[in-house]
């Protein structure tokens, strides 16, 4: 009664331990999608293994027909879960070890081998040689029960060989997790042919569950990391690109010249340059998404100075239909700066940029366009410097907010920019 009671236990720890772990993944949206699934998988079944045990653990102890056949079940259940478990984790490890589509051939070969021994044991398992239900229902093990585990033994030493295969292409850190994975595995499955009163193979999957769900978490922390210092990077290179010297130099210049010609200019020339300078610091230190209102009016301070330096060679439109939605901060200056920079103020006698704002029903648009000189959509994102601004805003906008942006332009016509932030990502 006593090692009944433990086995119960162990049981329902085992399903509390794999459903908080499928909660936890299913609400991870931060996860490779295919491993996530996979994890997701691996969870449930386990708690499907573990509840058929303990439905056998109860109904050891009844009577009558039906509770044979539940027996029956549950042990073919259990035994059909077992080798699922085994074979998600193989498929974790593909997944994990392999995004690049080689080595199909090993894996149709390991889909073949899990195949034949699905059907091994759902034979094994209807001919009672995996568990025999007695006339007075009781349980015990049939005369393969020790064939099931050697061959789950057998089904990790093949993926020991794909591991040992991958040498380098796998780090050594993912590497070593699955060889304990699977060294926990093996272990329990040896014990268990020697020892029939405890469930030890469940203790070993509780533990695979626990360290997975574990080094998920830590994969996490080290993507965000990762993704903080990426975005300070580029944070960095964006301001860099933003206060190139030509534009200090021809800003300051300009102050100079109106402080002789018109110094009210020039005092206010001075107030806005200063204002442009002290809102592209304070971004630096700014991680968050900001008011779509407090981005516009940066650009509007730009296009300010502009104004001054270029007078009426540039032309400013807006059609502002939108402004409840945030953004990744110093996103939209950059592309109107390329507008006057390279479109307009390259053009002969100048022209107009339009910056304009719409929603729809998932999505917020916003779109700059210039009639100024355009250029060559596929040269200028090939490595060139001369748009690192646009590249820069690109990526932001796709890792920050999941937000995409179009550029379309012709030679002679001008060119438009598109930003799509979906709604569902507004921050």
């Amino acid at each position: 009664m006593a090692l009944q009671n433990i086995n119960i236990a162990l049981e329902l720890w085992g399903i509390l331990i794999s459903l908080l772990a499928l909660i936890g993944v299913g609400f991870n949206s931060k996860v490779d999608k295919l491993q996530s699934w996979l994890l997701l998988g691996i969870c449930f079944i386990s708690m499907m293994t573990m509840t058929a045990g303990l439905v056998m653990i109860i109904y050891k102890t009844g009577e009558g027909p039906e509770t044979g056949t539940v027996l029956l079940l549950s042990s073919f259940f259990e035994l059909i879960c077992t080798y699922g478990f085994i074979f998600l984790l193989s498929l974790f490890l593909f997944a994990s070890a392999d995004k690049t589509g080689e080595n199909i051939r090993w894996k149709k070969f390991v889909y073949f081998v899990y195949g034949v021994v699905m059907l091994s044991a759902v034979l094994m398992a209807m001919s009672e040689t995996y568990m025999k239900i007695s006339l007075t229902n009781e349980m015990s093990r049939g005369s393969l029960y020790w064939l099931t585990r050697i061959v789950g033994i057998m089904l990790i030493m093949i993926d020991f060989i794909y591991l040992i295969a991958l040498g380098k292409k796998m780090k050594k850190q993912e590497q070593l997790m699955f060889v304990f994975y699977y060294s926990i595995i093996v272990l329990a499955l040896i014990i268990q042919i020697y020892i029939a009163e405890i469930n030890v193979f469940y203790l070993a999957v509780v533990f695979d569950i626990m360290i997975m769900f574990m080094a998920m978490i830590k994969a996490n922390v080290e993507n965000y990391t990762e993704q903080r210092k990426l975005l300070a990077d580029m944070k960095m290179n964006l301001m860099l690109s933003q206060m190139r010297p030509h534009f200090l130099y021809n800003t300051l210049s300009s102050i100079a010249y109106f402080c002789d010609e018109d110094p009210k200019t020039a005092k206010k020339m001075t107030i806005m340059f200063a204002d442009y300078l002290r809102k592209n610091m304070d971004d630096l230190e700014k991680s968050e998404d900001v008011a779509f209102e407090v981005e516009l009016k940066h650009v509007e301070t730009y296009l300010s100075i502009e104004r001054a330096r270029f007078g009426d060679m540039l032309n400013i439109e807006y059609d502002i239909k939108a402004k409840d939605f945030k953004l990744p901060t110093l996103t939209l200056q950059p592309i109107v700066e390329n507008a006057v920079k390279h479109g307009v103020c390259a053009k002969e006698d100048g022209g107009t940029v339009n910056i304009s704002t719409f929603e729809t029903e998932s999505e917020y648009v916003i779109t700059v366009t210039d009639d100024g000189v355009g250029f060559d959509t596929d040269a200028s994102f090939d490595g060139g410097r001369r748009h690192i601004g646009l590249r820069n805003v690109r990526e932001r906008l796709s890792s920050v907010s999941r937000a995409t942006m179009d550029v379309e332009s012709r030679i002679g016509e001008g060119t438009k920019v598109t930003i799509k932030i979906p709604k569902e990502e507004k921050r």
